[in-house]
């Protein structure tokens, strides 16, 4: 059935509408946290007299003026738990416990976690590491040192972290995130006995959840629970990789860049501000539709989202979701929206084509760009399109996803829809 047959479009004024009750709906049912209280200079600090900088050497005020700047920064990054953070990421940077570093949101609450690693790769001590914070203090969740006797670390961020390995086997342990410690949701082991068979082949037994299981019962209940939470992104000394689970394995999809240690100070910096600053009030009104059915629904306290829905055949996945800008300084806004799309979106994507979509910068009055991908392999490839927008603070992302055989009946009208959609301020 093509998709356009079953839509029936609204007005964008009623549809604004529609999506503001819906958002403070969702606001009254979820209750945000408090945004942090913005920093402010400390009275008595923010100049110096008058009479005395006009007594000092034009050298020794500037010095004053920039030792005063760096003071600010790093008061701004030394709130809450984000300057707690910066205080671990330099104290494992100069003990060289770690030497890269990367946030990720793994639960879907406020709190950023910090992942950790050294590049070195050392064997006699851990060194991959994922901490959370807790009453704006670090707290290791977990940690492992990769490369030995299978061990590994990674997480998904459906709030889901695994920790691999064992001395005699094989151990898969995953755990959720719950009030700042791990609970664990399922643990499967393999375990040698250290006894042969007739034909001198290890006897091994296997355990579900610590219950014995037949080894085809315990390779089905772990293949199941992978493609459950997958794709996982795993801590390793080289690189964070991007694995799926498909066929019964996983499979490296893309590897993700650390940052130094210099760089995540710039990030936490970033965050800082962003968390101090206003909520968001921008949101992406989409065209209004009949029949979907409601996947994932997200609000979270700094005014961002993340919204899937299905259409009523079946057919059709629209993404509408917001995220903190992320871009580095000299990224081209190309390669951004690419990577955004690969780490917020669908971290399996394989983009086709990136280009800037005039007409909708001119109407949006942000930069916004067209981007298309495939994901998955075989009967379940998916191809989708869709628009980034970047703004101040935020970045947007609208689009649609279907499988390979029914996009080229689709393609036109998604791109009619994207050209409707429109980026309205809740707030007015």
């Amino acid at each position: 059935m093509c998709f356009k047959k079953i839509m029936k479009r609204t007005t964008s004024l009623a549809l604004a509408a529609a999506l503001t009750l819906v958002l403070a709906a969702c606001g009254r049912e979820n209750e945000p946290a408090a945004a942090p209280e913005p920093v402010t200079e400390p009275a008595g600090e923010s100049a110096a007299e008058p009479e005395a900088a006009s007594e000092e050497a034009p050298a020794e005020v500037a010095a004053e003026a920039a030792a005063e700047e760096t003071a600010v920064s790093d008061t701004a990054a030394g709130e809450g738990y984000i300057g707690a953070y910066r205080t671990l990421v330099k104290e494992m940077s100069d003990s060289g416990k770690a030497d890269q570093f990367m946030l990720a949101k793994i639960d879907g609450d406020e709190i950023w976690e910090l992942l950790a690693s050294n590049s070195e790769g050392p064997l006699d001590q851990e060194n991959t590491f994922i901490y959370t914070a807790v009453n704006d203090e670090p707290v290791l969740l977990a940690s492992a040192i990769a490369g030995t006797d299978g061990a590994s670390l990674s997480y998904s961020d459906k709030n889901m972290i695994r920790r691999t390995g064992s001395v005699a086997g094989m151990a898969d342990v995953y755990s959720s995130i719950t009030d700042g410690t791990l609970k664990e949701e399922f643990r499967a082991e393999m375990i040698n006995t250290l006894e042969t068979d007739a034909a001198g082949d290890e006897i091994f037994s296997y355990t579900v959840n610590g219950k014995e299981v037949s080894r085809e019962e315990y390779e089905k209940q772990l293949a199941d629970f992978n493609k459950e939470y997958a794709p996982f992104v795993v801590i390793d000394y080289d690189g964070l990789n991007v694995m799926d689970f498909e066929n019964g394995a996983f499979t490296q999809k893309t590897q993700l860049a650390y940052w130094t240690a210099e760089d995540t100070f710039t990030e936490l910096d970033s965050v800082a501000k962003n968390e101090a600053g206003a909520v968001n009030s921008l949101a992406i009104a989409a065209p209004g539709y009949t029949g979907l059915s409601h996947l994932r629904s997200e609000d979270n306290a700094d005014g961002t989202y993340y919204y899937e829905d299905m259409t009523e055949d079946g057919i059709t996945l629209m993404t509408n979701m917001s995220y903190p800008n992320s871009q580095r300084d000299g990224q081209a806004m190309d390669a951004y929206a690419e990577n955004f799309v690969c780490a917020q979106v669908d971290n399996n994507a394989v983009i086709k084509k990136t280009v800037e979509d005039p007409e909708l910068s001119a109407k949006f009055t942000y930069p916004v760009y067209k981007i298309s991908w495939e994901s998955g392999s075989n009967e379940d490839t998916k191809e989708a399109v869709g628009i980034v927008v970047l703004t101040d603070k935020y970045t947007f992302y609208f689009g649609y996803r279907c499988s390979v055989d029914d996009y080229e009946e689709n393609a036109e009208f998604y791109d009619e829809e994207l050209h409707a959609a429109e980026l309205i301020d809740l707030n007015e």
